[in-house]
């Protein structure tokens, strides 16, 4: 398949003929395990202190005529802390009662990385790719494109030389993004190398064509999002990506 290759300028100066990834199946279900496990690795492991709701002084009182005792009371059999200023004590120690320790609390042990493995997590990131030139795909997260508007957005390498952010966001508008730029929607500049003069502009993240991966492409385990890759980033995905 042959997309037009754009200038900085906004006009169309040639057609590229995209890598085979481009070619691969969109799997959303792949694509959701992939960054899940991606984002697992964030996860923080957390739980409570050993012992945690036993260190207290209440005491279950069972015996009759007993200082304490809760038989002929009315009162449930529960340990209890000593009374102070009248009254009783409140239940401590047990699950199942008010004030009680926690019956199955976070624990540390717990493995909370999932796994995924090689194939599938590049058979996903492949997925992702191919993703960014289905149109259907990429208009179903919100974006409003034009109908004659061709996926993916490639634009000349001459992008990655320009140093300011002003006339990298002027070339964004040239390439009738403006509208996209103003929304929550995420896009996504994957080039050769980063390219800093895109980093400073709301809602746009800078990625390298070699170190990919499906929670870029995929933000909330979504794919589909607008992309704009410059003309060696595209042939970098090919190689790097494709079978």
């Amino acid at each position: 398949m042959k997309v037009p290759v754009y200038s900085i300028a906004g006009k169309k100066t040639k057609t590229l003929e995209l890598p085979a990834v481009f070619n691969k199946e969109y799997k959303p279900r792949l694509i959701k395990r992939a960054v899940v496990a991606l984002d697992s690795n964030s996860f923080q492991p957390h739980g409570v202190k050993p012992g945690a709701g036993m260190d207290t002084s209440a005491e279950y009182i069972g015996r009759r005529r007993k200082y304490r005792a809760t038989i002929g009371t009315g009162d449930s059999h529960l340990p209890r802390t000593k009374p102070g200023g009248g009254g009783r004590g409140g239940v401590r120690k047990v699950p199942q009662s008010v004030g009680g320790r926690r019956a199955h609390p976070p624990k540390v042990e717990k493995i909370l990385v999932k796994k995924i493995n090689k194939k599938e997590k590049r058979a996903a990131i492949q997925s992702c790719i191919a993703a960014t030139a289905n149109k259907k795909v990429v208009q179903k997260r919100g974006y409003k494109l034009e109908e004659n508007k061709d996926l993916p957005i490639i634009i000349e390498d001459s992008f990655q030389k320009i140093t300011k952010t002003k006339e990298a966001l002027e070339t964004l508008e040239k390439l009738g993004l403006k509208n996209q730029l103003t929304k929550k929607q995420r896009i996504v500049v994957i080039t050769e190398n980063e390219n800093n003069s895109c980093k400073n502009i709301p809602g746009i993240i800078v990625a390298q064509a070699n170190s990919l991966n499906a929670g870029i492409l995929a933000p909330g385990t979504h794919a589909g999002v607008l992309t704009v890759w410059t003309e060696k980033a595209i042939k970098m995905a090919g190689e790097v990506y494709g079978d």
